[in-house]
């Protein structure tokens, strides 16, 4: 399993762009499984892999629609208001301070900006305080996503402090932490990710 930083290696087609590994919490369970059934090869390029996660606080979409649903859905809705092509588009965001926000269908709501990349100029994300979405830390995403992966190629638990502490010590260069609680923090995000 190649594990590219690039966005458009993300299961969105053009216009989208969307960092799923960052936002999408059934896309980051896909992910998770990927690299577990890949094995110890996929343990190197982990590191720079989770770099594409960042650093700051961000939105996690838990909810049940596929990442296809959530761009299908947002761009008929684009489409009913006249919003394509490229420049109709840019000019919605431009009368808007440089982003609208869009309702789906489960009643999440989705941010969209200017992408970055010429050909994916549509960047959505999920809203703040969103209906199915939560406000987590980069590093608490990171932490989870790499236990998960270090605890399945070796047959552990993900729930054990020591191997949260292996993994982020080896995997992202991370000091220890002390306890983990199923109910907040990184061991509740922990726990999101096992469910199916």
């Amino acid at each position: 399993m190649q594990l590219s930083n690039s966005y458009c290696t993300f299961p969105v087609e053009k216009p989208f762009l969307f960092n799923a590994l960052k936002h999408h919490a059934g896309y980051i369970r896909s992910f998770i499984e990927k690299c577990i059934g890949s094995g110890e090869d996929v343990l190197p390029a982990l590191s720079d892999r989770l770099k594409s996660i960042g650093g700051s606080q961000m939105d996690l979409y838990t909810g049940n629609l596929a990442l296809a649903e959530i761009s299908v859905e947002i761009s008929c809705t684009l489409r009913q208001k006249g919003l394509f092509p490229k420049e109709r588009y840019l000019e919605w965001l431009k009368d808007n301070k440089g982003y609208r926000t869009l309702e789906v269908s489960d009643k999440s709501v989705w941010v969209l900006l200017e992408g970055n990349i010429p050909e994916h100029y549509i960047h959505i994300h999920p809203a703040r305080h969103s209906l199915h979405t939560i406000r987590i830390r980069a590093g608490t995403l990171k932490s989870a996503v790499a236990v998960h992966i270090w605890s399945g190629i070796y047959n552990e638990s993900p729930f054990n402090v020591n191997n949260v502490n292996i993994a982020r010590k080896k995997l992202l260069c991370e000091s220890p932490v002390k306890n983990l609680s199923h109910t907040s923090g990184l061991g509740a995000l922990i726990k999101l990710l096992s469910s199916a």
